[in-house]
């Protein structure tokens, strides 16, 4: 029988100047996919796709798609990363946000580039599968004659317009409007994301399959060593206790209110030498967040980017991860402080419950006061961070990139089978 051929998109991989939550998808998907193929005999011939060329997956490693990825982005994001964060942010909210036409025409700029990409005719019509795993790369596979798999992460353009800036809210609903009209199949990273896009984008329930991700168990673990222990907290000049924020320092990730509820709990406690740790860079309208730094520093500490592997140390040595976002599709970073076994606070909304239900705190993310009087409760009660870090090292274990990765070759069998 012959072998369908797939294509992956994994152009997000370009992103030298900051691995998100997507890059980490991404990535972390395809290594594990590569590795299940090696092992299990699929009738699947898979290639992906770097927006230069394509490339086997037999050949993905970090060096290969450094070498293969498209140049032009990479000088786009390291000049932009020369920037001071303050520059991105005040272009961002006080030009993007007030001319929206200039965004506009800068994105259709970038959309023409983009089409003048010299993809191989031959590409465009050898696949019998495309999987965009990134919506908004979809103007590039539109003339691929092929069936789509599409990847949603979630629909907070739609809920939350007002924390993102005009031209991505436009770029992300154009991307979602064409995911509804011309794939053959979604894939969201929560139960919660399905239901927002069905909501948002009125799209048949049967082919649309939620898949939770995975987190890397080499490297998210609770670390026991406590000379690394020591050497990581003087590194990010962190001593005593404290409690953990790893997030984008914008609205939707609710700073405010964890620095608000902290602020409060050292105040009532006495607490002096307690410390709020955030891990994070500053984005989209982070203002009111800076604002609130400079009034409390000697019990903030911020420590900008965290390499993966000082995370575990900084999750494992924490009192309690808190977590009180607003909104997430999935909520990588709850998973991987559980795996660290550290107890957690988290927004009773979205997909957080999905993910940390029964091995944290849910909160009331809009009332600062829940927020606090959780963080309390975590903080003086030392059976119940015990109780709950049990949990935590418990239910991590029903999260892994090879399930997400099983879980998604279901699904292109089913796709490809289907009629």
């Amino acid at each position: 029988m012959e072998k369908k051929k797939i294509l992956i998109d994994i152009q997000i991989l370009s992103s030298v100047a900051e691995k998100t939550g997507i890059y980490r998808y991404v990535y972390e998907y395809v290594k594990h996919l590569k590795n299940i193929l090696i092992i299990n005999n699929y009738n699947f011939d898979i290639d992906l796709f770097t927006g230069k060329n394509t490339i086997s997956i037999n050949d993905f490693d970090q060096q290969t798609i450094h070498s293969n990825i498209y140049s032009s982005d990479i000088k786009i994001q390291n000049t932009i990363s020369k920037f001071k964060p303050s520059t991105i942010n005040f272009i961002k909210e006080k030009i993007f946000n007030h001319i929206p036409v200039l965004y506009k025409l800068i994105y259709f700029f970038h959309l023409l580039f983009s089409f003048n990409r010299k993809i191989d005719k031959k590409i465009k019509s050898q696949y019998d599968l495309v999987h965009l795993t990134v919506s908004t790369y979809f103007y590039i596979f539109k003339s691929f004659v092929s069936k789509k798999i599409v990847t949603i992460f979630d629909l907070t353009v739609d809920k939350f317009p007002h924390h993102h800036e005009g031209g991505t809210v436009d770029m992300f609903k154009r991307s979602y409007r064409y995911t509804k009209k011309h794939s053959d199949h979604i894939i969201t990273i929560s139960h919660s994301a399905k239901n927002d896009f069905i909501h948002y984008y009125p799209y048949s329930d049967k082919n649309i399959t939620p898949i939770h991700l995975g987190y890397d168990q080499t490297k998210f673990y609770p670390v026991k060593d406590p000379i690394l222990l020591q050497k990581i907290q003087n590194k990010y000049n962190i001593s005593g206790n404290y409690i953990l924020n790893l997030n984008t320092l914008e609205p939707r990730k609710n700073v405010v209110g964890c620095i608000y509820a902290f602020i409060r709990l050292i105040n009532e406690l006495k607490e002096n030498d307690l410390k709020l740790v955030l891990i994070g860079k500053m984005g989209w309208k982070s203002n009111e967040i800076q604002k609130e730094l400079e009034k409390y520093k000697n019990n903030i500490i911020i420590t900008g980017f965290v390499p993966d592997e000082d995370l575990a140390v900084l999750y494992t040595d924490a009192q309690f991860f808190c977590y009180p976002s607003h909104y997430e599709g999935f909520g990588l970073p709850l998973l991987e402080s559980m795996a660290c076994g550290t107890p957690v606070i988290y927004g009773n909304n979205s997909s957080m419950p999905e993910i940390a239900e029964g091995c944290g705190l849910p909160v009331d993310t809009h009332n600062v006061q829940d927020i606090y009087e959780k963080m309390k409760e975590l903080y003086l009660n030392d059976q119940l961070r015990e109780d709950l870090s049990m949990k935590s090292l418990e239910k991590a274990l029903q999260f892994s990139w090879d399930k997400c990765a099983k879980e998604t070759l279901d699904v292109y069998k089913k796709v490809l089978t289907e009629q």
